[in-house]
C-alpha cells in the first residue's frame, strides 16, 4: 500500500507483451500505432500500452477482431470489460468502500 495515493492503491489498464526477440513487437507497435517498447534488465524487450484512448481504439479492437486462441484469451475478455468500464469504475472509485469492492 503506498501512502501517496488517497485509498493507497492506484489502478492503471496497462497492455504488456513480452518477447525475447524485439522485431514482432516492433511489427505490432506499427500496426497498432501506439504503445512503446522497452528492453528490461535480463534482456527481454516488452511492448506497452497504457493510454486509455490507445486501448479502447487501437489495442482492443484489434483483438477482438483477431481473437487469442491461447490461456491469455479470458485474460484479455476481463481487461477489455475492465478498460470499457474504467471511467466509470474511476469515478466510482472515489469512495474507500467501493475502491475496495473493485479490487476484490
Amino acid at each position: 500500500m503506498r501512502h501517496d495515493y488517497l485509498h493507497g492503491v492506484k489502478i492503471t489498464a496497462s497492455f504488456i507483451i513480452t518477447q525475447k526477440e524485439e522485431s514482432i513487437l516492433l511489427w505490432i507497435r506499427s500496426v497498432l500505432n501506439c504503445g512503446a517498447i522497452r528492453k528490461r534488465l535480463d534482456g527481454v524487450f516488452y511492448y506497452e500500452v497504457t493510454n486509455l484512448r490507445d486501448l479502447n481504439e487501437s489495442v482492443i479492437p484489434f483483438f477482438s477482431k483477431f481473437r487469442l486462441r491461447t490461456k491469455k484469451k479470458e485474460a484479455f475478455s476481463v481487461f477489455r470489460r475492465i478498460v470499457i468500464l474504467y471511467p466509470v469504475l474511476e469515478t466510482l472509485g472515489k469512495s474507500s468502500e467501493t475502491t475496495r469492492q473493485i479490487l476484490n
